[in-house]
C-alpha cells in the first residue's frame, strides 16, 4: 500500500508540475482559462495518459471524436503552442523529475518519457532547457552537494 501511495503522490506531483509549466508557456490552456470543449478535455486527458507512449495526433482526436484537422486547431487556438510540442513538454518535465535524483541512465529515463531515440531526447531537452540532459543532472547533483 505504501508503494501506490508514493507512486500516486509522484504521479500528482508530475502533473501538478506540467500544469504549472504550462501556465507560465501557454497561459490560454491552463492558468487564465479552463480548456473549452469537452474535445479539448478528452484531448488533454488522452495525451497527459498516454505521454510515454507513441502519440498520433490522429489517434487523439479519434479518442476526442474530432477529426485531426479539428483537433490541430482548436489545440492551437487554446494552447498557443501545437500538440506535438506540448506532449514534448510534458516529457521533459518528466525526464526532468527522473533526472533529478541523478541515479538513473539517461537512455532509461528517455524511453521512459516515450521518445523513440537517445538522440531525439538529447535534441528536444536541449533545445526545452538549454543543457544537455546529462548536464542538467550534473548540476542538479551539484546543488544537491551543495546544501
Amino acid at each position: 500500500m505504501g508503494a501506490s501511495k508514493t507512486r500516486a503522490d509522484a504521479v500528482l506531483d508530475l502533473l501538478r508540475l506540467a500544469a504549472d509549466e504550462l501556465g507560465r508557456r501557454a497561459p490560454g490552456l491552463i492558468g487564465h482559462t479552463r480548456p473549452k470543449g469537452a474535445a479539448i478535455k478528452r484531448a488533454m486527458t488522452f495525451v497527459h495518459s498516454h505521454s510515454s507512449e507513441p502519440v498520433r495526433m490522429q489517434d487523439v482526436a479519434t479518442d476526442a471524436g474530432v477529426s485531426r484537422q479539428h483537433l490541430a486547431r482548436i489545440w492551437k487556438k487554446q494552447a498557443g503552442i501545437p500538440l506535438h510540442a506540448y506532449l514534448t513538454m510534458i516529457r521533459i518535465d518528466r525526464a526532468k523529475l527522473l533526472l533529478e535524483p541523478g541515479d538513473r541512465k539517461i537512455i532509461d529515463v528517455a524511453m521512459e518519457c516515450g521518445f523513440g531515440s537517445l538522440s531525439q531526447f538529447n535534441r528536444a531537452f536541449l533545445r526545452a532547457t538549454g543543457v544537455s540532459p546529462g548536464r542538467w543532472a550534473a548540476r542538479r547533483r551539484d546543488r544537491r552537494l551543495e546544501d
